[in-house]
């Protein structure tokens, strides 16, 4: 007994260890300008974020979703990543009230149901896109939409995106296996950085959002 508890005490020391060295590599990255991945779909979101969409100007992030449950978790995940959820202006609350009936739907985040159902997917999203582009308050934004939509339904969503990329914007999709790779296949040839978790985008954020401000100390 005596023997196995001395090898517990081990055990937890040299996790200990292992918990400061690697605490200790991570700020060595960090103050060499290196950001650290946490795997390939990581580094995969993240290279689709630096390479397809600029660099945000701020910490501010707004979401629009079909799913209550997935915008919590984003705003449990920006909170985890020290970023804020954007206010927005008057003006793009009274643009949002086009197409958005209820106050209380209109706050950060977004939830474009059952309004989408009134004036269609289409219509909603782009004019709640266009919107939260023009805000000068919003850094980033992420739309959470279902796949089964299908990708003509995101080809309007697409142009907006297209035509103004100001901030990063990314598009986190739920439904079938299936259904979320043949649309994930069109935004992503249309350099819109898509992943499977709205989590994951608010971090692949976060991340451009650090490398901005180590860029700034230099």
């Amino acid at each position: 007994t005596h023997s196995l508890h001395r090898r517990q005490r081990q055990m937890c020391i040299r996790d200990s260890s292992l918990a400061v060295d690697d605490a200790v590599f991570d700020g060595a990255l960090r103050q060499a300008g290196v950001l650290r991945m946490d795997g390939i779909a990581d580094m995969l979101a993240t290279l689709m974020g630096f390479e397809w969409m600029p660099l945000p100007r701020g910490n501010r992030i707004a979401v629009a979703t079909f799913s209550g449950a997935q915008a919590i978790m984003s705003i449990d995940a920006a909170m985890g990543q020290g970023l804020d959820m954007a206010e927005f202006s008057p003006r793009t609350s009274e643009r949002l009230s086009r197409v958005i009936s209820f106050p209380s739907k209109m706050q950060n985040p977004i939830d474009i149901f059952p309004d989408m159902m009134t004036h269609g997917f289409e219509k909603t999203s782009c004019e709640i896109l266009k919107a939260l582009l023009d805000d000068e308050g919003v850094h980033g934004i992420i739309f959470i939409g279902f796949a089964i939509l299908g990708e003509d339904m995101f080809r309007p969503m697409a142009e907006v995106i297209r035509g103004n990329r100001s901030k990063p914007v990314f598009v986190s999709l739920l439904g079938s296996r299936e259904d979320v790779a043949v649309t994930e296949d069109f935004l992503r040839k249309e350099r819109i950085p898509v992943v499977p978790f709205p989590e994951a985008a608010v971090q692949v954020f976060a991340r451009m959002w650090r490398y901005v401000q180590m860029n700034s100390l230099r």
